[in-house]
């Protein structure tokens, strides 16, 4: 519970805008369902072996609510920030607009089979010079040479667009069905109380929608320590998620 508690606070206070919301909902869910599982009503027969792990649930719920805080208050002063920006980000001369502008110029020259892993960076001088030259006045464009570490600002800022561009078409398919496969199984998982845990797979599917959503104005899956946590946060879903229904465990529980 501490550690999802802190990877959603994490997120609500360092992703865009929408992921800080998708983040508060989801800790506010999830606290919802803690409360009620730790709250639930027991009998005369409950052991105290049942009791003592429930008072030891109640102590982790309160750890995970401090954490949680702790890493919020940390992150206060960037998500405000962002929040002061938002008027300026909606103008229509945004530059990451332009960028966006550029990336699709990018993808006609090579729609289905991409033009490669990391072109990008290559092509965003050479099509943005001839595409959109007024790029330049609002962000640093630099000829890629090869040793040079690459910036902030040779990426789309759009992980999905990018995608597109360096893979193409059918790559951006495979993308997206391997990142969507988790959570659609989470949301089924908990509409139909198919799990065991259903805390666990609320605070990973909840990250994972917030790392998608900032996936769609910044570039957080180009960078390989957000993807593996995205990958293993998918793999705890998917593995919270695996449960025979009653009836079936029942007939193997009977053979």
């Amino acid at each position: 519970a501490a550690a999802a508690a802190g990877v959603l606070a994490g997120c609500a206070a360092h992703v865009s805008k929408a992921g800080q919301v998708l983040g508060a909902l989801t800790l506010v869910a999830a606290a919802a369902m803690a409360r009620r599982a730790t709250s639930a009503p027991t009998s005369a027969t409950v052991d105290r072996n049942v009791r003592a792990a429930r008072r030891r649930h109640v102590r982790w719920a309160v750890a995970a609510g401090v954490f949680a805080l702790a890493v919020s208050a940390a992150g206060a002063a960037g998500a405000a920030e962002r929040w002061r920006a938002l008027p300026a980000s909606l103008d229509g001369d945004n530059p990451r607009v332009l960028v966006a502008s550029v990336a699709l110029d990018a993808v006609e020259r090579a729609p289905l089979a991409g033009s490669g892993p990391g072109s990008f960076k290559l092509l965003l001088p050479i099509v943005a010079s001839r595409a959109e030259p007024e790029l330049f006045r609002h962000w640093v464009v630099q000829p890629y040479r090869r040793g040079t570490p690459t910036t902030m600002w040779m990426q789309v800022h759009d992980d999905p667009l990018q995608v597109l561009v360096e893979w193409g078409a059918p790559g951006l398919a495979l993308a997206v069905a391997l990142f969507v496969a988790p959570l659609a199984v989470g949301v089924g998982a908990l509409r139909r109380r198919r799990t065991d845990d259903p805390l666990t797979v609320l605070a990973g599917t909840g990250a994972l929608a917030i790392v998608g959503l900032h996936a769609l104005v910044d570039f957080p899956l180009q960078v390989l320590p957000v993807q593996l946590a995205a990958v293993t946060w998918g793999a705890i879903v998917l593995g919270a998620c695996r449960r025979a229904p009653s009836g079936e465990a029942d007939g193997i529980a009977a053979a």
